[in-house]
């Protein structure tokens, strides 16, 4: 009976046509599932910030470039330091051996702790950006720390 139902829909057209109510169930509970994932990943957004300090760091996000540093090959100030997506306020700031310790949670609650290189601090360039709401900053790509900006709280 399936092969003929194969043959004359195609197996994706056979399925659609004649799948039991729990295929369907299972279907729509797999697709909350995937919705699940992808809702808290979405960039930090400026329009849906809850309160005038929140769309102040969002817009700061949003045009934050990264400073040289000490990175082959890139140019300073001529790439997003988080194209809104990766930069988090600093929960925690330590000195160990003459460098900053800094700690991030992310949206979806994990907090992980990172070295700073001295070269990205912004109080170390030439053309220094300050913080938006006096908070430290950081953003993070590939498990490092790319950009910082310290807050008045240091």
């Amino acid at each position: 009976m399936w092969e003929k139902l194969v043959n004359a829909y195609g197996a994706v057209g056979a399925f659609i046509v004649f799948a039991p109510w729990w295929a369907w169930m299972y279907a729509g509970l797999a697709v909350l599932a995937l919705l699940a994932f992808i809702v808290p990943a979405l960039p930090h957004e400026a329009h849906l910030a809850l309160s005038v300090e929140d769309k102040r760091v969002y817009d700061f996000y949003a045009r934050w470039m990264r400073p040289k540093g000490d990175f082959v090959g890139m140019t300073h100030r001529a790439a997003s330091c988080c194209n809104q997506t990766d930069c988090f306020p600093v929960t925690e700031i330590r000195m160990v051996a003459g460098r900053y310790n800094v700690r991030v949670r992310t949206p979806n609650g994990i907090s992980q702790e990172y070295r700073v290189n001295p070269a990205i601090i912004e109080s170390n360039q030439t053309d220094p950006r300050e913080s938006p709401d006096g908070q430290s900053h950081a953003c993070i790509m590939g498990g490092m720390v790319v950009c910082f900006v310290e807050g008045s709280g240091i």
